[in-house]
């Protein structure tokens, strides 16, 4: 993808591969053409075999080593976050979707829950994710599980902001 998150034509791949689950299989080199942008995104979505995601990863690449200035010519991200929280043995969990709502990439997106009457962070807290990209109008769930007792009697609110957020 270049950094307006479009899909660089021709360099998509989809490959079927038999591989074990013990070891390294190559499946394919990545070609880079000369008109690409600056800094560029992969995507590498694993699947099994009946097509369930195993492994989806981002990566940014410069088209010069080590060079991701770029980056900080990514348009504004525009995030929308909807949040429910549930209380399970002594635990709060909350589960938030958080969608790219905007015309841009949303690089490395930061989620943290905070609570409102004070504004601290939540801690100790399990996040199953963070710091992740969203192509545009894409969306990520995440839950983030932590003592009830870090609310203090209050209420919570998730943040989510992305590098390029402003």
């Amino acid at each position: 993808y270049n950094m307006d998150g479009k899909p660089v034509a021709g360099l998509g791949k989809h490959v079927v591969v038999d591989a074990p689950s013990n070891a390294a299989t190559a499946c394919f080199d990545l070609g880079f053409s000369m008109d690409i942008s600056p800094v560029h995104f992969i995507r590498l979505s694993l699947k099994n075999g009946s097509g369930t995601v195993v492994s989806d990863n981002f990566y940014w690449r410069g088209s010069q080593p080590n060079d991701y200035t770029g980056l900080n010519t990514l348009a504004p991200a525009r995030l929308r976050v909807k949040q429910q929280l549930q209380r399970e043995n002594g635990k709060a969990v909350i589960t938030a979707t958080v969608t790219n709502a905007g015309k841009s990439v949303a690089f490395a997106v930061r989620v943290q829950a905070v609570r409102t009457k004070d504004g601290e962070r939540i801690l100790p807290a399990l996040m199953d994710d963070n710091y992740f990209t969203l192509l545009q109008g894409e969306s990520k769930e995440i839950r983030i599980e932590f003592d009830e007792a870090l609310l203090q009697g209050g209420g919570y609110q998730v943040l989510a902001q992305a590098y390029n957020s402003r």
